[in-house]
């Protein structure tokens, strides 16, 4: 199996929709703000229009995860209100993350093995989706 990942703007474009057309699985990170998922909806929409030619499955990712927070309650709920799924890993703010991207890194080169647990999880999750 080939696995390409490329990542685009959450916004409501040509490319967006461009590239919801030839996926075989979008995810869509969003994190626990109201002004995030917000902007999350314009890739629903998109999504919901592709449906009437070809469905494409769809994985809603929350990123920077904070435990007990109250807005990460919210978010699951209002993800739900959407019909999509939601990936069972969620990625926890780190800033072994940060730090990574400064230094060109992977998380896999770091010693935080939390983050690269994390990762490694999720990469499963996404390869089980294909199954």
């Amino acid at each position: 199996m080939t696995l390409l990942l490329w990542t685009g703007a959450g916004s409501l474009s040509v490319i967006t929709s461009a590239a919801v057309m030839v996926s075989d699985l979008v995810i869509i990170p969003v994190t626990p703000s109201p002004l995030d998922f917000s902007a999350a909806g314009s890739v629903v929409t998109v999504l919901e229009a592709q449906a009437y030619s070809r469905k494409v499955e769809a994985r809603f990712l929350i990123t920077r995860k904070i435990e007990m927070a109250t807005m990460l309650n919210v978010l699951k709920e209002s993800i739900k209100d959407t019909g999509v799924k939601s990936f069972r890993t969620a990625i926890t703010q780190r800033q072994v993350y940060v730090k990574s991207i400064l230094d060109g890194d992977s998380v896999f080169e770091s010693s935080d093995g939390a983050a690269k647990g994390e990762i490694e999880i999720l990469t499963k999750e996404i390869v089980s989706t294909f199954e």
